[in-house]
């Protein structure tokens, strides 16, 4: 996914964290037998390696020497983020192992909440790395959710192709108070959509100074679905 953003200037550092034996985390392995846990944090010291030696030859010229850390996974990652200055940080959500599969999802929790820098979390796919992204943009024009596309068009990701912005209303709940406001000349629930409409122009001609016309199209949709089932 970092590859197919195609992030401007970037330079990427692959990092592992392997979980001692001795940290608290191991609690949850009770009733494992102590080489279990032994031959388990082994494996994935070896494996923890051979991934980011792997991630940073794919990567390349964007990458900088591989980083295999030891400790709690959150902390350590929140940590050498803030050590390094990094302005990113891209988790892989995916593990075969129910175990590891269980410290990822919360790790990823953790890092989301705890993080000063933005998040990357990506799911597994065979999309090929040269395919372009298209991303779905939600938005309520808050002034947080402003905040956000202006630090998007500072990473300056070339590698999206198309911009779908979405906003979503309740419209239901507008035309029940309907009857129970003053007359107007135009109903509220076409108001709001107006009013997102107008929004969402002014957000797609803020990002078309980011975002070329000729590379990225940029398209806008008003829901009446509640959020998450609009998303």
């Amino acid at each position: 996914l970092l590859k197919r953003l195609r992030f401007n200037a970037v330079q990427i550092e692959p990092v592992r964290v392997v979980v001692p034996p001795s940290v608290p985390l191991w609690d949850a392995g009770a009733g494992f037998p102590p080489m279990v846990l032994t031959d388990l944090v082994e494996t994935e010291e070896k494996r923890g390696k051979e991934l980011v030696e792997g991630i940073a030859q794919n990567l390349g010229a964007e990458s900088t020497p591989p980083v295999v850390l030891h400790g709690m996974p959150t902390d350590k990652l929140l940590a050498h983020a803030d050590e390094i200055g990094a302005d990113l940080i891209a988790v892989d959500g995916h593990e075969d192992n129910p175990l590891l599969a269980f410290f990822i999802g919360s790790v990823a929790r953790g890092l989301v909440l705890g993080a000063r820098q933005s998040v990357l979390l990506a799911k597994p796919n065979d999309i090929p790395a040269d395919q372009p992204v298209r991303a779905v943009l939600a938005t309520d024009h808050s002034d947080y959710a402003n905040a956000c596309w202006e630090h998007l068009m500072r990473f300056w990701p070339r590698g999206i192709s198309h911009i779908t912005i979405l906003t979503s209303y309740p419209e239901d709940r507008l035309k029940a108070m309907e009857p129970m406001l003053p007359p107007m000349a135009v109903s509220a629930t076409q108001a709001m959509h107006d009013q997102l409409s107008a929004r969402n122009t002014a957000l797609a001609t803020r990002l078309a100074e980011c975002f070329h016309p000729a590379c990225t199209t940029i398209t806008s949709v008003i829901s009446t679905l509640p959020v998450h089932e609009a998303i």
